[in-house]
C-alpha cells in the first residue's frame, strides 16, 4: 500500500478545489457494467508534534467514499461536479474495458474512464483509480447444470483483489496521492441459458475488503487502508469478461 505522507491533507485540499464548468460529455458506452460502492478509511501518521518534553506521533484518518471519489475525479479531469450530478453521475465498473468509470444515471453512458490504462492527464497532473478484482484466485464452489435450460452458479470465496488510487502533479510535490492495497475478495456469479443453450442472463457481485499496511512513496511504513469496495451487476446474455465456458 503506497501512501504519500500528505495524503490526508491532499484529500481535504483536493475536495475543496473548484474548476470551471465543463459539460458532462459522453466519452463512451458500456454494454456490461456493475455499480460500484466505495467505503474506505485511509490511516496514516500525522505531522510529528512537540508537547513539552515529549515528541508525539498521532494517527489521522480520512474517508474515501463514492461522493468524495467523484469529487476528486471531477477536479482532476476538469469537469464540473454540478454538471455530473445533474447527469446522475455514478461509479461503475465497465466490464467492456475492464476498468472503473464514471457513468450517467443509466450506467451505460460513460462520462470518464478512470483506469490506469486510461489515466486522467491534465497539464502536469496524471491521475487514475483502478481495481483488479482478480489479483489472485482461491478455491471456489460451483453448481453447473447439465440440462438445457440450465444455470451455472459459482462462488469464489478466497480470491485476492487490489485497488490503486493515484494523483501525481509534477509541478507540486505536495499534491500527491498514492494509495493501494490488497485484500480478500468474494465473487458470486450466476449464468442462465435456454433450451438451445443460448445465454440469457447473468448476475455478479464482487465484495473486496482492502486491508493492511504498506509502503508510502519514500519507503516508510506508516499507511493503512480498511473498508470495502463492492460491485453489483446484471445483464442479458453473458458477461463476456467473467464467463468464458
Amino acid at each position: 500500500m503506497k501512501l504519500h505522507k500528505s495524503t490526508l491533507i491532499t484529500v481535504a485540499v483536493t475536495l475543496a478545489l473548484a474548476h470551471g464548468a465543463v459539460a458532462a460529455d459522453v466519452v463512451g458506452t458500456s454494454t456490461q457494467f456493475s455499480k460500484l460502492t466505495v467505503a474506505l478509511t485511509v490511516s496514516t501518521n500525522g505531522v510529528q508534534m512537540e508537547r513539552g518534553n515529549s515528541t508525539v506521533n498521532t494517527i489521522g484518518k480520512a474517508k474515501i467514499d463514492n461522493k468524495a471519489l467523484l469529487q476528486m475525479l471531477a477536479n482532476w479531469s476538469g469537469n464540473s461536479i454540478s454538471n455530473w450530478n445533474a447527469a446522475g453521475a455514478q461509479l461503475i465498473y465497465d466490464w467492456d474495458t475492464v476498468q472503473p468509470a464514471v457513468a450517467d444515471r443509466t450506467g451505460t453512458n460513460i462520462l470518464l474512464y478512470t483506469g490506469s490504462s486510461n489515466p486522467i492527464i491534465s497539464g502536469t497532473q496524471t491521475s487514475y483509480f483502478d481495481i483488479d478484482w482478480f489479483n489472485n484466485f482461491g478455491p471456489f464452489t460451483r453448481t453447473f447444470s447439465n440440462m438445457n435450460p440450465g444455470t451455472d452458479t459459482f462462488s469464489d470465496n478466497f480470491d485476492l483483489g487490489y485497488f490503486h488510487l493515484v494523483h501525481n502533479d509534477t509541478a507540486d510535490s505536495t499534491a500527491q496521492i498514492d494509495i493501494g492495497a490488497n485484500g480478500p475478495k468474494v465473487e458470486k456469479y450466476t449464468q442462465t441459458w435456454d433450451v438451445n443453450h443460448t445465454f440469457l442472463h447473468w448476475t455478479d457481485s464482487e465484495q473486496f475488503k482492502p486491508a493492511g499496511a504498506g509502503e508510502i512513496m519514500n519507503g516508510e511504513q506508516d499507511g493503512a487502508v480498511s473498508g470495502e469496495i463492492d460491485a453489483n451487476g446484471s445483464g442479458s446474455g453473458r458477461n463476456t469478461f467473467i464467463y468464458n465456458p
